[in-house]
């Protein structure tokens, strides 16, 4: 019922007139995947978003006027973070409207200076009209996994990365591997953060999944190292 047949990580569910959906990497390839409810199951027609890529991490956004974008991971000469407009059946992108937008050219991206350097796990909101892109950077292998964030005036950009980067790393909360997550809002109406954390200072797998909380200061995004937890599974 998938597009692929290895490597399924990174879905996103969202709503759209009453059909969920879920964009998801399979094959190093996008798909999007369709269902009628939450808990699925999800199907799709065997295809993948412009199947002679490579491509993963996708993170669909819509504007405020309903407009949809695709942002995701290309590689080319490393992890780059690619935006798109997306066309009104979200099976597929606007060519013409492809952009890199993201690449590890700073230093806490790319702390072991390697050939190969990693941007990926894209987010994105708007929050008082300007648009925030999180972002995580390094090998997810490598202790020093980050995250951090860019703003621009539009889905497309140009982006600018925060001077405050990264805004959540294993030094702040005291865990390695820290980052790839999502932004959800509690009852209470507070941002948190959703990510992944290596297993221990010593062995990256099995890797935990944590939460943090953000907050807006003077348009800068931060994050409130004191609220770092890990999920539990509550059980009845």
């Amino acid at each position: 019922d998938a597009f692929g047949t290895d490597d399924f990580w990174a879905p996103q569910v969202f709503k759209k007139n009453n059909t969920y959906y879920m964009a998801y990497t399979a094959n190093e390839k996008i798909g999007i995947a369709t269902a009628s409810s939450p808990l699925g199951p999800f199907t799709n027609n065997g295809n993948a978003i412009d199947n002679n890529v490579t491509q993963i991490d996708p993170f669909v956004f819509f504007d405020d006027n309903g407009t949809p974008y695709l942002y995701h991971v290309r590689f080319n000469n490393g992890n780059k973070i690619y935006v798109a407009e997306m066309n009104t059946d979200l099976a597929s992108i606007k060519p013409e409207t492809l952009t890199e937008i993201i690449s590890g050219d700073a230093p806490w991206e790319n702390t072991e200076n390697t050939s190969w350097p990693v941007t990926e796990g894209p987010t994105v909101l708007k929050h008082n009209g300007l648009y925030y892109l999180t972002y995580s950077a390094n090998d997810f292998r490598s202790p020093d996994y980050a995250v951090g964030y860019a703003t621009s005036t539009s889905p497309l950009g140009p982006w600018t990365k925060a001077a405050n980067n990264p805004i959540v790393h294993g030094d702040m909360i005291g865990e390695s591997g820290a980052g790839h997550g999502d932004i959800v809002f509690n009852t209470q109406g507070n941002m948190q953060y959703v990510l992944h954390t290596h297993f221990s200072h010593a062995v990256v797998h099995p890797r935990k999944t944590g939460i943090i909380n953000l907050q807006f200061t003077n348009n800068q995004l931060t994050a409130t190292p004191e609220t770092f937890h890990f999920l539990e599974l509550l059980t009845e």
